[in-house]
């Protein structure tokens, strides 16, 4: 059975074709952005000696791999018209075909890709010998980079950190949201510095009062018993609700440390 894995791992074939992956903002930033991915051809394959694909088995010492990518490029439209945008056709099947045909002409509605990284194209053979000796190198690489080139406007910088900047406060705003009620700011003034206070006060205060702390630790405590007898019984549905449960109200660093404490006391006590 690891032999067949092996020889499945080894002989592994990727091949992706006419890739085309954007995204279009017409909110975040100070104007309609749209930017993408966009990739001709990719395939990795398993080589013989000659860099000629083949199949090998699981006993073979070393292993070729060739990597081929054929036309990637990234491109950062800051300002789009509007009419340029893709998304008006996300209703019909036309959005499937504006990206099929950005793929050759490196447009959509006529509108020209802006590249930050211009379309390059590379090849990598990858070398693995399994020798266990110490002088025969591991791993051997040959890459040839073919008319690499790259570049940056102020737009599309400024466009960048106006997006990232929009991102941070989306992911601030989901968090204080929920204290919120949705009020209009006019006539509602008094609302808005209450709900802020309760915010401040569940975020910053009240966590680190000693009840929430004992409340938190024992919660933590129970997750890690819980988890323990998970280990010893994995397929036990029931127990994995109730680990769901807890796990809503842990943190995720709460819940890996609790799991890599109850790891080590399993492992402890089956070497004993």
């Amino acid at each position: 059975m690891e032999n067949l894995a092996t020889t499945i791992v080894n002989n592994v074939q990727v091949s992706l074709q006419n890739v085309h992956i954007r995204y279009e903002d017409s909110v975040s930033t100070s104007g309609p952005l749209a930017c993408g991915l966009v990739l001709q051809n990719l395939t990795a394959v398993t080589t013989n000696s000659k860099w000629k694909a083949t199949q090998i088995d699981a006993d073979a010492r070393s292993l070729f791999k060739l990597l081929k990518v054929e036309s990637l490029s990234l491109y950062w439209n800051p300002k789009c018209p509007t009419n340029t945008l893709v998304k008006a056709q996300l209703n019909s099947e036309g959005w499937k075909t504006l990206l099929r045909k950005g793929l050759a002409t490196f447009s959509i509605n006529g509108e020209d890709f802006d590249f930050i990284v211009k379309p390059v194209s590379l090849k990598t053979k990858m070398i693995l010998n399994k020798s266990k000796e110490a002088k025969v190198p591991k791993l051997l690489l040959d890459f040839v980079l073919q008319d690499a080139a790259s570049q940056l406007s102020r737009e599309q910088f400024v466009s960048m950190y106006e997006l990232g900047r929009a991102f941070e406060l989306m992911s601030l705003s989901q968090r204080f949201r929920k204290y919120f009620r949705g009020l209009s700011v006019k006539g509602h003034a008094a609302d808005y510095w209450r709900d802020a206070y309760t915010a401040v006060l569940e975020e910053y205060v009240r966590p680190y009062t000693w009840s929430r702390i004992k409340e938190h630790r024992d919660k933590y405590r129970q997750y890690k018993a819980m988890y323990k007898e998970y280990l010893h019984r994995p397929t036990d549905t029931e127990l994995k609700l109730d680990l769901q449960l807890l796990e809503d109200a842990l943190d995720v660093t709460s819940i890996l440390a609790a799991r890599e404490q109850a790891k080590m006391k399993v492992n402890r006590f089956i070497l004993l």
